[in-house]
């Protein structure tokens, strides 16, 4: 412990740093003793004085997000956290092997807003043995989750890297088609893949790549929300783009839940029914809208939404 804030001390006093990502997918991973571990590592930065020259961001499962734990972090200068939400279903979830319900997502997610953490997450919306009624749930719990742009909505579909659980399970379905790098897989219901497919068509240019509209937003959300030494936070530029979250939240989800109607009543049975079409057409040019204006907001301020991704 000791060790780690050394190094800490080190990046801010030798090496002028301000900001810290400690690199584990769960900084909170090994029950008591790692949580007593990371208490004692925001102690031992508050005993320095770190906390008054920098700010740090960690990742963890949402489980072990608890507010008295959290709140000790936070003293020492926590700023942002990066949940592996990955589904709002309990049936996509329990396929992905999280023993979580989403109830404990909700609830971390209210957590960190009472202690004004910045966080986002990773979301599947589809997995192997999705259905409709799953992409639904976890539709409508993106909506709950991220209503209030305090996080950004996106997500993916599960990919069977090699040697997992999942793609050993596929294999024995015989479901995967490929090499072992760059194996595919179709879902068990028609209807779903003609789902994925739309969101391909819709979403692509919104949730995928480095400067898609999610991830830029993502970057900009932290940087908005950013309170730390030298450097506070503007509250008009911060609600400003907390509106812009909003917005491109809500129309990702509005077209999503449309496709999904049409989809479900057998009424759009390919991508070429028109309605589908106008859907995706509306999807892309709102998207536009959105990254006009994340120009016009980057143009207006020195942004440092690029340390979020370092």
């Amino acid at each position: 412990m000791t060790k780690v804030v050394d190094e800490v001390e080190h990046l801010v006093r030798e090496r002028d740093v301000r900001l810290i990502l400690f690199q584990d997918d769960d900084f909170l991973a090994g029950g008591t003793e790692a949580k007593a571990w990371a208490k004692g590592v925001a102690s031992e930065i508050v005993r320095r004085g770190l906390e008054q020259e920098m700010r740090w961001k960690i990742a963890c499962r949402s489980d072990e997000i608890k507010t008295d734990l959290l709140a000790s972090l936070v003293a020492a200068g926590l700023c942002h956290v990066y949940m592996g939400v990955e589904g709002g279903d309990e049936a996509s979830l329990a396929s992905l092997n999280k023993h979580v319900k989403p109830d404990v997502h909700l609830r971390a997610g209210a957590i960190l807003r009472e202690l004004d953490i910045s966080f986002d997450f990773g979301f599947m919306l589809l997995e192997p043995w999705s259905t409709l009624q799953t992409a639904r749930n976890n539709m409508e719990f993106l909506r709950t989750f991220t209503e209030d742009g305090w996080a950004v909505a996106g997500f993916c579909r599960t990919l069977p890297y090699v040697g997992t659980p999942i793609e050993k399970r596929l294999r024995e379905e015989g479901r995967l088609n490929g090499s072992s790098l760059e194996a595919e897989y179709r879902f068990l219901d028609p209807r779903v893949d003609l789902l994925w497919d739309f969101c391909l068509m819709a979403f692509e240019g919104r949730n995928f790549g480095k400067h898609a509209p999610w991830n830029v937003l993502r970057g900009l959300l932290f940087d908005t929300h950013l309170d730390m030494p030298g450097r506070r936070r503007d509250l008009d530029r911060d609600a400003a783009t907390r509106t812009l979250v909003r917005s491109s939240n809500g129309v990702m989800l509005d077209v999503l839940e449309s496709a999904l109607d049409l989809i479900e009543s057998e009424e759009a049975t390919s991508l070429e029914y028109p309605e589908l079409v106008n859907l995706a057409r509306f999807a892309r040019t709102e998207d536009q809208t959105i990254r006009r204006q994340l120009t016009a907001m980057a143009q207006a301020t020195e942004c440092a939404c690029e340390m979020l991704f370092r």
